[in-house]
Formats: structure tokens, sequence, C-alpha cells
């Protein structure tokens, strides 16, 4: 898809931490039209990388804009939900970052509606848009894993939280995404969410949550923004291989496959591994990637991967967890029937 084929009709309501990001992949597509913030320097400082656009401080003037068809929200978490309906009250389609919202409710309003509207709305869950991932996708299909057993996430980091007060809600989301479309033909029968506040009863700098779905396969998470080195890490252990995605390699050391084996044999364990095998993968920027799929989706009219439902059943899980955390329980989700997922 070349640049010139998308319309320059794109608003982008942040350009903040993440916002510059999106600014720059958009405006590469030839979409991005306006950007809009509330601080005067941070629109200041952008006009002379992209002097061919608009700027404005006013989401009220990007919503009478007619020429405007799609608004991208960059903005903290609770603005997502009034901007992108105000937004979607016009029919206009929607991208909006991690998290969704405040809470699922919000979230499962903002999906209605945007039925109602025949708008896209598409939520901003990059993992799934990573070359990487594509190719875990793809190896789980095709049984080379065989059937799943055990996936762990570690998501850490030293600061970096932006305007989240816990470590679940800033850094979850994606891991949470991820891990619900890896076991998509499962149900979500359990989890159990521990939370640590170092530094302020404020403020939630380590999350670990534990979930178990059907077919016995098991599910942890463990986040927070108070580790000294940097990790972004999956491991999935299935009955015939393993594999570990570390998105902090080079783009040949990021993905490693094991085949192995366990066998019970006369009461003994027996375990077989063949050395690991680096899975070299295209050098694809995800963001890129994510940015364009908006695009295509809107043009075409068609679903995204990461639409409304699947922005709203993460939302489901980071509620519950917040439940448990809250409660200091593990939730059985046959007594949360309201809240069981589904596409």
């Amino acid at each position: 898809m070349k640049p010139k084929e998308f319309k320059q009709d794109l608003a982008l309501i942040g350009i903040g931490h993440w916002g510059k990001n999106l600014a720059r992949n958009f405006d590469d597509l030839g979409a991005l039209h306006t950007i809009c913030d509330i601080q005067p320097k941070n629109l200041n400082q952008y006009k002379l990388i992209y002097p061919h656009i608009n700027f404005t401080l006013s989401y009220q003037e990007i919503l009478e804009n007619k020429n405007i068809k799609k608004i991208v929200i960059a903005a903290p978490t609770e603005m997502h939900f009034n901007l992108a309906k105000q937004a979607l009250m016009l029919g206009k389609d929607v991208f909006i970052e991690k998290a969704m919202s405040s809470d699922a409710k919000q979230a499962s309003e903002l999906h209605e509606l945007s039925k109602k509207q025949h708008s896209i709305l598409m939520v901003g869950h990059i993992l799934h848009y990573h070359p990487c991932v594509k190719r875990i996708k793809e190896m789980i299909r095709g049984g080379d894993l065989g059937e799943l057993l055990h996936l762990n996430f570690n998501r850490l980091n030293f600061g970096s939280r932006g305007p989240e007060k816990s470590s679940l809600w800033a850094f979850a989301p994606h891991d949470i995404s991820l891990l619900l479309s890896l076991c998509a033909n499962q149900q979500l029968l359990s989890l159990e969410c521990v939370q640590d506040s170092f530094y302020s009863e404020r403020f939630s700098d380590q999350s670990w949550l534990a979930l178990n779905f059907s077919d016995n396969i098991r599910a942890n998470i463990h986040v927070n923004w108070i580790n000294p080195v940097p990790e972004r890490k999956l491991t999935i252990v299935g009955t015939k291989g393993a594999i570990i995605f570390d998105d902090l390699q080079g783009w040949n050391d990021k993905l490693t496959f094991w085949e192995t084996s366990v066998q019970l044999k006369q009461g003994v364990l027996q375990f077989n591994q063949k050395s690991g095998e680096k899975i070299i993968i295209e050098t694809k920027e995800p963001l890129h990637t994510e940015c364009e799929h908006f695009l295509q989706s809107c043009l075409e009219r068609r679903t995204p991967i990461t639409d409304s439902l699947e922005g709203v059943n993460v939302m489901k899980v980071l509620d519950l967890a917040q439940q448990s955390a809250q409660s200091m329980q593990n939730l059985e989700l046959d007594t949360y029937n309201s809240m069981e997922l589904q596409r």
C-alpha cells in the first residue's frame, strides 16, 4: 500500500511520549491531517517537523471538521472514553491507544456505539502487529509447539509508567491482549492478581497475574516499573516444543525455538531437548504495520485484528484482576457469568 492511496483525513489527539511515534507513522503513510494537543509547547515543538499539516488546541475544532474522518487518541486513559464517544457519535472512525478506557463498562459502551454508527473502532494492542508474534501464531497453528501448557509474560521497566497509577494498567494490556488471542479457543476459568505498593499507597508498583484456562493451560503475567533492567519477554511451553520471544534483543535474536519432549516412564520423568534454533524474522516496525492496518481497515470497512470487542475483553480481564487484587482472592469465573469472555 503506497501512502498516496490513503486520504489525508486523520487527526491525532495527543503528541506526547507515544503520540510522536504515531504522528511519524501516520505522516509517512500520507494520512496525517491535524495534530491536536492541549499543551501549546507540545504543538510548537512539532510545527517545524510537520509544516504541511494543521495544528490545534481545540478538540471541538477536530470534531466539527468534516474533512477529518479518522481520529487517533493518544491522550491519558481517563480521557479515552469521552474523546472516543464524541468522535463515534459523529460517525468518525477511531483508533484508541491502550488501555481502551477506564473500565469494561465504558469499553462496552464504545463498542456498541461503534456498531450502531457503523464506524471502525480499533485498539492499539501493538503486539499483534509484531513480525515475531505473527510467526509465533503460525507455529502454534502449525503444531510446532504441540498442545499449549504454560505461557509466561514479563514486562519490566524502571519508570516510564505514563499517567497510570498501576503497573497492571500501564503495562499488562498488551500481554493480556496477546494471551487472549493465543488462547482464543479456550475458556478462562479463573484468575488471581497480587499487587505491591512500595513507595505510595496511590501507586501499585508491581503486579502478578495468574490465569487458568481450560485444557489445563496456565499463564502468568508479571509487570512492574521498578526493575533496574528493562525486560520484555514471552516464554511459551508446549508438549512438543518451547519458544522464547525476547523483544529487547536484536532482530536475529528475538525468537528462539526448542524442540522438547517430556515422558513419564516407570514413574520417572524423562526430559529431552534439542539445541535452541534461532528464528530469523523480517525487520519491520510493528507500529507502522499497526497504523497501516487501521487505515486499510477503514478503507475496506473491515474488522481490525484488535477491534473494539477484543478491546472490551482485555478490559474485562483488567477489571477482574483489579477485583482480585483488592479482595486478595482467586476469582472463579463461573461465578462471574456476565464477565465471561466471548467472541
